[in-house]
């Protein structure tokens, strides 16, 4: 079947999104695991995009936890032209069945494809598909075979006869990467509480509608602070297999050797990123150029280096600017612990006005944020004794100093941590609201 024939564009693609992700740390508690960045841009994307290639533009994203999020990216990142996607609230707890019994209305088509919103991978779609439709069955799941994360030893006694270094095993586990007749959704029981890997599936095994398609080449789940990392090492070094057929993404920009810069949803924010060079010693890495800050047009002349720590975790700074001629930018490194950096657009005429970018900031992630000018700026401590330091390129100026209360509904921002947790000094939770007369400030 060929890719963009009209049988495959009438084929939807269902992504189960709703999931918490808690094994990647602090990095889910402020967004869903699906926009999780690779390269720039959400891990989701990247899936999505390794169907597009092939002409599969249809998509139903099962949303859940955090889910809102997930439709806000697309809204403010518009989706490349002929992706069509239907976002499905499913339930913040819902199991995996449950998900997919919940959007059963949406699926119209004799055949859809569903896998994970957290693993990548080089699988032919279009022959995935006809390996399906020639063995008749119900279901077809893609069967990878990942490295052991031990290494192998075969022994003859107590000697050591063969040592393989994390070697692929003999099985096949699960890859995701289904197709499913519209039959199999019979099998799908209606509640929540459904895991579509045990009852369905068991079930479509043991009555033989079951088929495998083995998958030798590329595949990686992001699960662990390691995949991710492991998958945005790929990228750098061009090495991104499962997008063999589509440009690099022009979010990220690469200055020299040393730092690379991605954009954020506010125009002027970015998040910096630090390249290291590592050996046996350790590694070394750049946090601040002149010149790569000068190629980016971004503020180079820092008057003051502030450095602030938060005992408590869920402690809450913020949200502060200040007013021309004393409009600061800063870049933002937390040093000890893990914060959720937030900057808010408060510029006059914006076209981001009042909306807001949130970042987790560890020292392991190695990753810095250059709020610009014009933007109030905030942070919460995601672990007790967290520290941030930060230059600034403008003195503290107490008349031009300004604040905005940290849960103004009209900004509408997703602190990780809320209610009774947060802890707030007596002048930032008294900062006032904004009020329909608030335009923004001009620079």
């Amino acid at each position: 079947m060929a890719s963009d024939s009209p049988e495959i564009e009438a084929i939807p693609v269902v992504i189960l999104c709703g999931g918490r992700g808690t094994r990647l740390g602090e990095t889910t508690q402020l967004r869903p695991k699906p926009l999780v960045e690779v390269g720039g841009r959400p891990i989701l994307w990247h899936v999505m995009a390794s169907y597009a290639r092939y002409g599969f533009r249809n998509f139903i994203l099962c949303l859940g936890y955090k889910g809102g999020m997930i439709e806000h990216y697309f809204h403010e990142q518009p989706a490349p032209p002929g992706w069509n996607i239907h976002f499905a609230e499913t339930g913040p707890d819902t199991m995996t069945g449950g998900r997919l019994h919940r959007v059963r209305h949406l699926i119209t088509a004799d055949r859809f494809m569903l896998t994970y919103a957290d693993g990548l991978s080089d699988v032919n779609i279009p022959e995935l598909l006809t390996f399906h439709t020639k063995h008749g069955g119900l279901a077809t799941v893609t069967g990878v075979r990942p490295p052991s994360q031990f290494g192998f030893l075969a022994l003859n006694g107590d000697r050591v006869a063969r040592f393989a270094e994390k070697p692929k095993p003999d099985s096949y586990i699960n890859g995701g990467f289904f197709v499913f007749d519209r039959k199999f959704l019979d099998l799908v029981d209606a509640a929540d509480s459904c895991i579509l890997e045990r009852e369905p599936l068991e079930h479509a095994a043991n009555a033989g509608q079951l088929r495998a398609y083995r998958h030798d080449g590329f595949w990686q789940c992001m699960d662990t602070p390691k995949d991710w990392e492991f998958l945005n090492a790929l990228y750098r070094t061009g090495r991104a297999v499962w997008l063999p057929e589509l440009p690099a993404p022009a979010t990220t920009t690469q200055v020299g050797a040393s730092l690379a810069f991605h954009p954020t949803n506010i125009p002027g924010g970015h998040v910096v990123e630090s390249i290291l060079r590592a050996d046996e010693r350790g590694w070394f890495g750049r946090v601040y150029c002149v010149d790569a800050f000068t190629e980016m047009h971004l503020e180079t002349s820092y008057v003051q280096q502030n450095h602030s720590q938060s005992k408590r975790k869920g402690t809450i700074r913020g949200l502060h600017y200040q007013l021309p001629p004393h409009s600061e930018a800063k870049l933002v490194r937390c040093t000890r612990g893990a914060v959720v950096d937030v900057m808010v657009d408060v510029r006059a005429n914006s076209p981001t006005f009042l909306k807001w970018h949130a970042e987790v900031l560890t020292p392991d992630n190695r990753k810095l944020v250059y709020v610009p000018p014009g933007c109030a700026h905030g942070f919460q401590a995601l672990e007790d004794n967290s520290e941030i330091t930060y230059p600034v390129t403008s003195r503290y100026a107490p008349r031009h100093e300004r604040g905005i209360r940290y849960d103004d509904p009209r900004i509408g921002i997703a602190w990780p941590i809320t209610g009774d947790a947060v802890i707030i000094s007596d002048k930032d939770r008294t900062q006032p609201l904004l009020d329909a007369s608030f335009h923004g400030v001009e620079l």
